[in-house]
């Protein structure tokens, strides 16, 4: 056994690309990534410059126009302040480095459990950040129910209506909107005879099909929300927007190295993954509280 002849930007690229096909809400069509290249480690903060609106002002002919506006929407600071580290014992690094059956399917186990991470924590981020929420979309303490219309609030395709007049009302984008569910509300989805199941060309991860205008995916990493006051049950968390606006997401796998594990005849493998993620335009991202029932 020896990790002489370790690579760690090997094991880093393979790991990075089973992480990317795993994530849901961290995926680049629901985030963007705008300072991916500018951070290098924890406590790295980025200030991220936000757009302002320009006034659109009359025109009176032969009058001299305003001065020119400098439309500033401020900054935010983008902290990387999440730290996630894996580290387990493998028999013989360099055996697993040759092998590229189980080199591959190591990789990929370590890729999904992070990514799983990831989305949880993604997603926490943005159901604090959302601007569009409460009332009709369901609280903690009342939360909405989604089903086959017979004493539900909601039917899906309702909801996605829903969801669409509320990002409407905020003149969001109407191109490349979605919302996540989870599997619960995809058997929900499945029933319902306006949902159009995915095809295969379809590029988003986790993508499941189409309604109302919107891309519905699925991932067990849907939220839960603690419930209160009357409610009999929590709630799934249901994100929803257009395009990928409204957060912006930062991380980096700053190290992965190889060790020998004392008193042991084996070695170790552990690698350190760092993320930031904030929502820089709340009114075009939502969040429904959606009763999980027993």
């Amino acid at each position: 056994m020896s990790i002489a002849d370790f690579v760690p930007e090997f094991w880093a690229a393979r790991f990075r690309r089973h992480l990317d096909a795993r994530l849901v809400y961290a995926q680049p069509t629901i985030i963007n990534r705008d300072y991916q290249g500018e951070i290098a480690g924890m406590g790295d903060t980025v200030h991220v410059q936000k757009v302002g609106t320009p006034t659109v002002k009359t025109y009176i002919k032969n009058t001299d126009i305003a001065a020119p506006e400098r439309p500033d929407g401020g900054t935010v600071p983008l902290t990387i302040d999440t730290m996630r580290y894996f580290n387990v014992a493998i028999d013989d690094v360099d055996r697993v480095q040759t092998q590229p059956g189980l080199f591959d399917e190591w990789t990929r186990r370590a890729g999904r459990a992070m990514g799983v991470v990831i989305d949880e924590s993604v997603a926490t981020v943005m159901i604090a950040g959302a601007g569009i929420s409460g009332g009709d979309l369901g609280t903690s303490a009342a939360p909405i129910t989604v089903g086959n219309g017979v004493g539900d609030d909601f039917t899906l395709y309702e909801l996605a209506v829903e969801f669409r007049r509320r990002l409407d009302n905020n003149d969001a984008p109407d191109e490349d909107r979605w919302f996540v569910v989870p599997p619960d509300l995809e058997a929900t989805a499945r029933l319902d005879p306006q949902f159009i199941a995915a095809g295969s060309e379809e590029m988003r991860t986790g993508i499941i099909g189409r309604v109302a205008g919107f891309d519905v995916l699925k991932t067990t990493a849907v939220p839960t929300v603690t419930k209160t006051g009357g409610a009999t049950y929590d709630s799934h968390a249901v994100l929803f927007g257009a395009g990928n606006h409204a957060t912006t997401h930062a991380d980096q796998i700053v190290q992965i190295k190889a060790y020998e594990i004392e008193k042991q005849f084996g070695d170790g493998v552990k690698g350190l993954n760092v993320w930031g993620t904030d929502v820089i335009e709340s009114e075009t991202l939502g969040c429904a509280l959606v009763d999980k029932g027993a």
